[in-house]
């Protein structure tokens, strides 16, 4: 669900008083009937953890909240609200209905409590459960008995649950039994799932949510433990931040100011409650309402474009940018009749040609998933696949899945630009929201709708050991895609390239380019440039002493508005910007032979470099080797015919000479990446590119465990391993540049006898 990856794994920060508004004060007599002779509630021991809520409306009460360890923050440990005629009690600490916390008497007085909200009747005590809660009721006087199902008799008037409920019918039962006057107590899943969940599953939206949020209560997977400092819950106070009732009233006081919240708590807690708010109300719901007042959100949305930018350089605009934004998504779904087409995508990422005809496809998609050696993205992430599909903003598509996939929990997405530009920019060219919208593959049909649109990518769990899978799209539009080996230039040139969707794929099994369409519709000859694309990708390899195969293809993504610099690199992916002069290289085999593109394959470096264990300085040095050996393999340009920082080797070297004649110093080092890079020019110069591969791949072995510790280490690793692979000693050379290598490290290259070698150039700065 939308915007709901806020809530994983969040800090708080703490802001001031608790005080609730008028509409909130009538749900105070269930605090007071819950926490009735509670003198104190505990924490579960370290070995149990409690996870935190979010409010979605103005009536539910926080009861309890739980302290941040180490950052004087808080969040709510149980919470309590009223829907319909009946109750819902949610507790993140299961642990508080089984023992030994049910023997702690603050403990069984609270849990009494909460089973005499609804003194009539019995209890159902709803699968799995280990008997503890159920003998603690006997033991009380209050009847209970197991259920195996939600659709219950009207004896039972309370129902106790630790699971999620996925099946649409239980949590349909539920809800009436709630309606109708039940009461519902909830101990969060989270705790009894999270050492059975699949990684690619941690962070799964509770289906139990959609019910717990009508009346107003989210469980997010947000786990804490206790400490000796930290054993006990609060019940007194409640930080303004905690409840959608506050956090309105307050940040319309402050949005005129620059005295916001922290980014911290704005992103990790107001935002997601904000979210959540949007998610689970109407558009004209009262809340939804005092939202665009304390915003301030106008009744015309924004629409930013190249020729038109959004200043968005006040925290007030940002914050009101962003919320519009959420709205208008709701707005759309709530009425069919608008669309569902955002405002502003005419020209980014603009828009599906009339004539584009809506298909029924069955695809067949080769799976490129797992570690390649490079320092990729975590276990469990869902690599995308491409479809050669294009979504039209606003409309719906169905995607058909076999259920022998079911099991590989399968997701597909719409659209690639994932940056959110709010934080990042103070004046947008194009929609500034993470335009991307992701959706689980849970049964036979699923229908999927973006209000932006985008190319559809099937995204599939690094863990799965599938080699293909197929699926069945109806609704979308076929892109301008090529793979290379699969498609061919006659089939590109009379059909593919002309096709109506305003983004296309160039792709390889080692690189894939994400592209707007007219930048394609001219290019005659995909196999020729891919062709060379891969020979980049495999002197990368070569240089990074990983296999040619790679497990799965890099990602390039040309974007409008860069969020970071003029390019950047992620772990999943290379930004590149939308630029006449250097997008026309970068799709033109025979520009980019003759001119080369720097900048790209400086990117591509950076998806190559040893980022764990070079040390500090060299994160924008040793990228550039790469950069420096695809001018010299690939293009056969040189090492020299690249950059004007390195013009030439006398270049280069009278560049060394004036740095080694102004008290040179491992600071100014880390300070001049050209200056750092000619120290590794000089090795290359006198030992072949043969020893940087030799290094790397030293590096590329070295098992983690023995990984450096610290920058000191890192420094020796490296010294100790250019020795080794120059079959040098280079004490001399570390240190006329200034490297601060230990003594240690020195001695242990000593034994070897190697030669001491120092280039020409640096002997006259030899003051041994």
């Amino acid at each position: 669900m939308k915007n709901l990856s806020k809530l994983i794994i969040s800090l708080f920060a703490v802001l001031i008083l608790n005080h609730l508004p008028a509409q909130a004060q009538i749900q105070e007599t269930l605090k007071a009937k819950i926490l009735k002779n509670v003198k104190s509630l505990p924490l579960p021991d370290t070995t149990r953890y409690t996870s935190l809520f979010f409010t979605t409306n103005e009536r539910p009460e926080i009861i309890a909240t739980a302290e941040l360890e180490g950052f004087d923050l808080r969040g709510n440990a149980i919470m309590a609200s009223r829907y319909g005629k009946g109750i819902v009690v949610a507790v993140g600490a299961p642990s508080s209905f089984e023992n030994p916390m049910l023997k702690d008497p603050n403990v069984s007085k609270f849990v009494l409590n909460v089973f005499r909200l609804n003194p009539k009747g019995s209890v159902g005590i709803y699968h799995p459960e280990n008997g503890d809660l159920e003998a603690f009721l006997k033991l009380n006087k209050i009847a209970s008995r197991k259920l195996e199902t939600l659709k219950t008799d009207s004896k039972i008037t309370t129902i106790y649950i630790q699971d999620d409920v996925k099946d649409s019918v239980q949590l349909g039962y539920l809800d009436k039994f709630i309606q109708n006057g039940g009461t519902l107590v909830f101990g969060s899943a989270y705790e009894r799932s999270h050492n059975n969940l699949k990684i690619q599953d941690l962070h799964s939206f509770l289906k139990i949510n959609n019910l717990l949020a009508k009346a107003g209560i989210v469980n997010s997977y947000f786990l804490l433990k206790s400490s000796p400092k930290n054993q006990i819950l609060h019940t007194d106070s409640i930080p303004v931040y905690l409840h959608i009732n506050t956090i309105l009233p307050y940040m319309s006081s402050v949005l005129n100011t620059q005295t916001l919240p922290s980014t911290n708590v704005l992103e990790w807690f107001i935002n997601p409650t904000i979210s959540l708010s949007i998610e689970f109300n109407t558009y004209n719901s009262m809340i939804m309402k005092e939202m665009r007042r304390s915003y301030e959100i106008p009744d015309s949305l924004f629409r930013p474009s190249l020729a038109q930018p959004l200043n968005i350089s006040t925290k007030k605009q940002k914050a009101a940018y962003r919320l519009a934004g959420e709205m208008q998504e709701k707005l759309f779904k709530e009425n069919p009749q608008l669309k569902g087409k955002a405002f502003g995508i005419e020209g980014f990422p603009g828009i599906v040609t009339d004539s584009a005809k809506r298909v029924d496809k069955n695809i067949s998609i080769k799976v490129q998933v797992g570690k390649q050696g490079l320092f990729d993205i975590h276990d469990g992430y869902f690599r995308p696949h491409s479809t050669g599909l294009y979504v039209p903003a606003g409309e719906k598509i169905k995607v058909i899945l076999e259920k022998k996939y079911f099991i590989q929990k399968l997701k597909v997405q719409i659209g690639l630009h994932d940056d959110d530009l709010i934080n990042v920019a103070d004046q947008i060219n194009r929609i500034g929201f993470n335009l991307v919208r992701t959706f689980e593959l849970d049964k036979d049909t699923t229908e999927i709708q973006s209000p932006y649109g985008g190319l559809l990518e099937l995204n599939i769990t690094d863990t799965t050991t599938l080699k293909s899978i197929n699926l069945r799209v109806l609704g979308a539009v076929n892109a301008p895609y090529f793979k290379l080996g699969e498609t061919n230039d006659s089939t590109w040139n009379s059909t593919i390239k002309n096709y109506g969707a305003p983004w296309a794929e160039l792709a390889t099994d080692k690189i894939v380019f994400t592209v707007p369409s007219y930048r394609i519709r001219n290019l005659k000859n995909p196999t020729e440039l891919l062709q060379f694309y891969d020979k980049v990708m495999d002197a990368d390899a070569d240089l990074r002493t990983i296999n040619h195969e790679r497990a799965h293809n890099e990602r390039i993504i040309v974007d409008q508005q860069v969020a970071y610099g003029s390019l950047f690199t992620m772990q999943y992916k290379i930004v590149a910007p939308d630029e006449d002069e250097s997008t026309k290289i970068m799709l033109d085999k025979d520009l980019i032979e003759k001119l080369g593109s720097w900048g790209l394959f400086h990117e591509l470096g950076h998806r190559h470099q040893f980022w764990e264990l070079d040390f500090q300085g060299l994160g924008e040095v040793t990228v550039n080797l790469y950069s420096m050996y695809v001018y010299d393999k690939v293009l056969n340009l040189g090492k020299y015919h690249n950059h004007d920082n390195i013009p030439s080797k006398e270049g280069v070297i009278e560049k060394i000479k004036t740095y080694m004649r102004n008290n040179p110093s491992y600071e100014k080092f880390q300070q001049d990446p050209w200056i750092a890079l000619s120290m590794y020019i000089e090795l290359i110069e006198q030992f072949g590119w043969d020893a940087i591969k030799t290094a790397n791949k030293t590096y590329a072995d070295l098992p983690r465990n023995l990984y450096p510790k610290n920058n000191e280490e890192k420094i020796d690793l490296w010294f100790k391993t250019i020795s080794s692979a120059t079959k040098s000693d280079l004490t001399d050379f570390f240190d006329i540049w200034r490297i601060p290598v230990s003594k240690a490290a020195k001695l242990e290259v000593r034994k070897y006898s190697y030669p001491i070698w120092l280039p020409s150039e640096l002997k006259e700065f030899n003051t041994k």
